[in-house]
């Protein structure tokens, strides 16, 4: 893929290819430069701003980053589920619970099989 980046650095496919290659080898460092790359070239791309912001998830000090990428997501495409579930989640660890099952149920509601989601609820519920 960093051939493909290489030849075409137009290609979106080879950047998001490429970040996820190296996100699933756990070369996270790597991968967040690939997703910022295609942030910077396609800042409309919701695919690179996702990855991006699952990234900064991994640390616990970019919880605001990952909450700006999720939320530029939602302000495209409010039913990016994905969003509001990671969205979810960090609200979760912010102790913004009230926040958190909002988010949940805002997934939910748009992906009603995503089984992760009533998993979380009901974890949240128990508090």
């Amino acid at each position: 893929f960093e051939q493909c980046i290489e030849k075409d650095s137009d290609f979106l496919p080879g950047y998001i290819m490429l970040g996820k290659t190296l996100y699933f080898n756990g070369e996270f460092e790597k991968s967040e430069k690939v997703f910022k790359k295609s942030v910077e070239k396609f800042p409309g791309n919701s695919t690179s701003r996702f990855w991006l912001g699952r990234i900064y998830l991994l640390d616990d000090s970019k919880l605001a980053n990952a909450k700006y990428e999720f939320d530029q997501i939602l302000q495209g495409d409010d039913t990016y589920f994905e969003a509001h579930y990671y969205l979810a989640k960090i609200y979760e660890k912010e102790g913004k619970i009230k926040e958190a099952l909002l988010e949940y149920h805002k997934a939910k509601l748009i992906k009603l099989g995503f089984e992760k989601i009533h998993r979380d609820l009901g974890k949240l519920y128990e508090l």
